[in-house]
């Protein structure tokens, strides 16, 4: 039902930035993983969330923000969208990590099953 991508998966001579351009563009549901080291990458925000957004704007995706480590994130562009895990606790102050992503997991999964439903 899912097939994974990410920018390590562009091969070798690929041009990076048409890469993770033309995946953004072509994906149903797009993960931002939230970390303060996401938050902190220009290219992130110039390209990636810029491009992300404008796509959940226009109702072609679904944006979907993983909260990873505690950070504020409150006047980011996302901030308004539904975040995972569970009341977008970040995943590394659940006492069980696993837990964490198995929420995360069965969010991505109702929102991949709404997708297919005409």
């Amino acid at each position: 039902m899912i097939s994974a991508w990410h920018d390590r998966a562009i091969p070798p001579g690929g041009v990076w930035e048409a890469e993770i351009l033309g995946h953004l563009e072509r994906a149903d549901i797009i993960l931002l993983l939230v970390s303060a080291d996401f938050l902190a990458s220009e290219y992130c925000w110039d390209k990636e969330v810029a491009h992300a957004m404008a796509r959940q704007r226009a109702g072609t995706a679904q944006v979907i923000p993983v909260v990873l480590r505690p950070m504020d994130w409150s006047m980011a562009p996302f901030a308004t969208l539904q975040a995972l895990p569970r009341d977008a606790k970040p995943v590394t102050t659940w006492p069980n990590h696993d837990e964490a992503f198995a929420d995360i997991a069965r969010g991505i999964r109702q929102v991949a099953l709404a997708l297919r439903q005409p």
